[in-house]
């Protein structure tokens, strides 16, 4: 049910989805399926009659709360008794996706449905959601992508729809079959994504905006994207309100902390839908031709321990323990692991795998590990016992340990999260990502290169690609797993040429800990992605 909707968002929604509709000459009716206390209703019929509607209202409410039921009947009762209008109030005690059609007649849908990621559904809702989406349902949508379906679907020709949406359908690889779908039947008229985890007070799941209509929009889609920061959203949603479809064609404001512009191909098919920054948006049109990651690298997740604070020491830690033990250890990625393009073994990761140092029984592991075993892992045995993907009597090793990226050898390593700075060389693959991702070369003339692109991914200009392809995480970082870099822009370096020489020697330096020259690096990066380099 919808009962915590903020105003700003009810009101940019019903604002956006009115802009979008086609003059209104005739009864209108407006339905929204998860209605909880009826904000949208009220607030559709509060912008109606500031537009000068004079025709019919029918106000179509559905839920399956009986209280937030009685709260929308007391909120509407009261704006109907102040409206000149011929205003219709249905509200229905009704779960929404146990019926087959909304057949309302609905001209204008506005919505904020129940958010329920996959992991939080029953089995019933599992089994709605499957029926309902079809073969448009992969891995593990969430609950409201089919009230998303259901609401197209419903819409007659001139209607349109507005909905607040987990930010995940507008990017998530689960949602390409289903976005391409809706693309196909609306046009987007707006599509918002807001990167602060505050819009709602108590939210585990950032929000999107989606405004389309099933009609002709000749325009460009409106794309509102603002960053992590507690105001940035509120700011970017009053900046909106200025935008008429008459300016949007050539609209463009870009803060830093939000932007709104006027994106040609937004939302026309299953691509990704999420909004980015204006200038983001700039340099990903610029490189659009470039090889993505994904085509040039094998970007993989690193080792799962199921248990770091057992399995992960510090340096210090190894080094006291006996020389027989310490080879059971290697140096991890986590986190701090990377500053400004430096490897540092500052923490260690127990690694009983590979050849030679398998561990076949507890009475091998308390005689090769005396100390190891006694300190840290006799003591937690059962809470190691009980980690999936494990068998119960080798309790000991890690979960999911890797073996195929540890067997790659020198790859590129990088932080879970980061950017520019976040990416280092392992010249010799001792290290063990644990809170990071192995790259690993695909193309064998570049092997030997990995160096020149560290110099590329460790330059301020992986910021600006990285916002145009990943997602922000509290403190303003950037998620780095492979669902999100795969997309990132890279330039394919010709083997023996100047630029990937120049390149190799930067990321040399960087490896060492060393400054390169920052113009030099500056000039070659840009003449790597086909950019102009930026004036001082």
């Amino acid at each position: 049910m919808e009962l915590n909707t903020p105003s700003p968002l009810v009101r940019t929604v019903v604002e956006e989805a009115l802009k979008a509709q086609p003059p209104i000459n005739t009864d209108i009716t407006v339905l929204d399926p998860a209605c909880g206390s009826a904000e949208f209703l009220r607030e559709a019929l509060r912008q109606l009659q500031m537009r000068g509607h004079t025709h019919r209202i029918k106000l179509v409410g559905w839920d399956i709360s009986p209280a937030a039921l009685s709260m929308a009947r007391f909120v509407l009762d009261w704006e109907r008794s102040q409206s000149d209008l011929e205003v219709e109030v249905v509200l229905k005690q009704q779960d929404a996706l146990a019926m087959d059609e909304w057949d309302t007649g609905a001209s204008l849908i506005l919505m904020n449905p129940p958010f329920i990621s996959w992991q939080g559904m029953d089995d019933a809702q599992k089994q709605r959601l499957s029926e309902r989406l079809g073969g448009l349902a992969s891995k593990r949508p969430d609950y409201a992508s089919v009230f998303f379906y259901n609401a197209v679907n419903a819409l007659p020709v001139n209607g349109v729809l507005g909905a607040v949406l987990p930010a995940s359908l507008l990017d998530g690889e689960s949602y390409v079959d289903l976005r391409a779908h809706i693309a196909g039947k609306i046009n987007p008229h707006l599509i918002a994504r807001l990167g602060s985890h505050t819009v709602f007070a108590d939210a585990v799941v950032d929000a999107g905006l989606y405004v389309g209509a099933r009609a002709q929009l000749d325009r460009p889609t409106l794309a509102v994207w603002s960053n992590h920061k507690a105001n940035s959203s509120a700011r970017a949603l009053r900046r909106l309100r200025t935008v008429t479809p008459e300016t949007v064609k050539s609209y463009a404001i870009d803060t830093g902390n939000f932007s709104v512009y006027a994106a040609d191909h937004l939302g026309r098919d299953g691509s990704s839908w999420a909004p980015r920054s204006f200038a983001a948006y700039r340099v990903l049109q610029a490189v659009i031709d470039l090889p993505r990651a994904k085509s040039l690298f094998d970007v993989s997740q690193g080792t799962i321990t199921g248990l770091n604070t057992v399995f992960l020491v510090s340096r210090e830690y190894v080094e006291a323990l006996p020389k027989s033990e310490r080879k059971y250890f290697r140096p991890a990625v986590v986190n701090n692991s990377i500053i400004h393009g430096v490897l540092n073994d500052a923490t260690y990761v127990f690694y009983p795998h590979g050849k030679g140092l398998e561990i076949e029984s507890e009475e091998t592991l308390i005689k090769k590990l005396k100390i190891f075993a006694t300190d840290r892992l006799l003591p937690n045995k059962a809470a190691l016992r009980k980690r999936s993907r494990i068998k119960p009597d080798q309790w000991w090793v890690l979960s999911l340990p890797r073996q195929k990226l540890d067997a790659v050898g020198p790859k590129i390593l990088s932080t879970y999260f980061g950017g520019a700075g976040s990416f280092a060389w392992d010249p010799d693959g001792r290290y063990i990502p644990i809170q990071g991702y192995g790259w690993a070369t695909k193309i064998a003339a570049l092997a030997g290169y990995e160096e020149a692109y560290l110099a590329l991914l460790n330059h301020p200009l992986t910021d600006t690609l990285l916002s145009g392809v990943s997602n922000n995480v509290s403190g303003g970082q950037w998620n780095l797993s492979e669902r999100y870099v795969n997309h990132l822009p890279l330039p394919e370096l010709q083997p023996d040429t100047p630029l990937a020489e120049v390149l190799s020697g930067i990321g040399s330096t960087l490896a060492k800990g060393d400054q390169p020259d920052y113009d030099l690096w500056t000039r070659t990066v840009y003449e790597a992605y086909g950019l102009l380099t930026p004036q001082a």
